[in-house]
């Protein structure tokens, strides 16, 4: 028979809390950054600070991207908490979950992968001994 020990009630508290405040911060951070850029879209017309808003609005969407899916992973953990499942998750359901933390780790190189063109040409360079484009 399965004994649960105070302490592990603690920990599941702390990773619901913990869950819980990690997605509304990302998601807050986010419509902030998303408000921020709309609003200063239109302010700069130098050629040189033109650039420099292409690159940070792409920053931009590197971040969204790696942290609107931080914020999913977040929010299903903490459902799942809170709707008492905790004691009733298989190995598979495990697994997954485990699987999709493993997976929001290694997306932000691929999204910076995606979105930088000169580390494209050269991956595509370098493993494939051609320039893509």
């Amino acid at each position: 028979m399965i004994t649960i020990s105070p302490f592990s009630k603690i920990v599941e508290y702390y990773n619901f809390i913990h869950d819980s405040f990690v997605s509304l911060a990302v998601l807050l951070t986010n419509c902030l950054s998303v408000f921020h850029v709309v609003k200063t879209h239109d302010h700069f017309r130098i050629s040189e600070t033109i650039e420099n808003k292409r690159l940070e609005i792409k920053l931009f969407v590197q971040c969204l991207c790696t942290t609107t899916f931080l914020m999913v992973i977040c929010s299903i953990y903490a459902l799942i908490f809170f709707m008492g499942w905790t004691r009733e998750i298989d190995g598979r359901l495990f697994v997954v979950f485990h699987l999709s933390w493993i997976f929001y780790h290694t997306c932000c190189p691929l999204v910076y992968l995606f979105t930088n063109e000169k580390l494209r040409l050269l991956m595509g360079t370098m493993f494939f001994c051609f320039r893509c484009d």
